[in-house]
């Protein structure tokens, strides 16, 4: 958490995933955690997948996720087809060691 410190400029915004699914424990990290990125006059938003049970909610948060970064390639003039940085990862781990 000292890392939020930087950078200066503050040019952040921090995605909280929340589920009414976490333990008591888990819950009340995060919401420290927000109180501790607040303090730190760092914008955050939380998410809240939809869905009764933890499969129902980790297939939200995949599908919202797809759709996030889908949205933030278009909003960057992005094409979000390109990968590149996936394609030499795929490259360098079918060369042999």
């Amino acid at each position: 958490m000292e890392g939020l410190k930087y950078p200066k400029d503050k040019k952040l915004k921090i995605l909280f995933l929340e589920s009414n699914l976490y333990s008591p424990i888990h819950s009340k990290r995060i919401k420290l955690t927000q109180d501790v990125v607040s303090k730190n006059q760092i914008e955050f938003i939380s998410f809240q997948p939809q869905g009764s049970t933890k499969l129902s909610q980790v297939l939200n948060t995949l599908s919202f996720g797809g759709y996030l970064t889908l949205y933030l390639g278009l909003l960057y003039g992005q094409d979000p087809s390109l990968i590149p940085w996936v394609d030499y990862f795929k490259e360098q781990l079918a060369k042999p060691s």
